[in-house]
């Protein structure tokens, strides 16, 4: 005769199988709903095959790093901290797109006089996108090429 489980055991097992969300799940999709409810979107337009295998992830960080893998293999690369699930909340990824930018950054155009000559003639071309930000961090609106 097989061994019988305990009550407690047997509630905790249909629990797990039905995939609850865990306590860090649930605090977030509360204290963070408007947030949520946009992940969850941009979940189901753009892969809502892994649906399922995203959203019942235990935490919002690996739910957010699933969905970063997938979407990867789909689309476009996003930056490492998200592959890894180092982000705080789902802001991070609703509110900007992630994307891995290879261009010149800010600090960059710090630096223009020590590059090199093909880089520095690329300047020339393009009009500087930090110039005039007095924050140091938005780019200017007014992005024209030499033509």
């Amino acid at each position: 005769m097989p061994k019988r489980a305990s009550p407690l055991l047997a509630l905790a097992n249909k629990l797990l199988a039905r995939r609850i969300p865990s306590l860090s799940s649930l605090v977030a999709q509360i204290s963070d709903a408007e947030n949520y409810a946009q992940f969850v979107q941009m979940v189901k337009t753009y892969l809502p095959e892994r649906e399922q295998d995203i959203l019942h992830e235990p935490t919002p960080q690996s739910q957010m790093a699933s969905f970063a893998s997938y979407f990867e293999d789909r689309y476009f690369p996003f930056e490492e901290p998200f592959k890894w699930g180092d982000v705080g909340s789902y802001e991070d990824l609703t509110y900007r797109i992630p994307v891995v930018v290879l261009g010149f950054s800010y600090d960059d155009y710090h630096e223009v006089p020590e590059w090199r000559d093909g880089a520095l003639l690329m300047t020339y071309l393009v009009e500087n996108p930090w110039e005039g930000d007095k924050e140091g961090g938005l780019p200017n609106k007014n992005l024209k090429g030499v033509g």
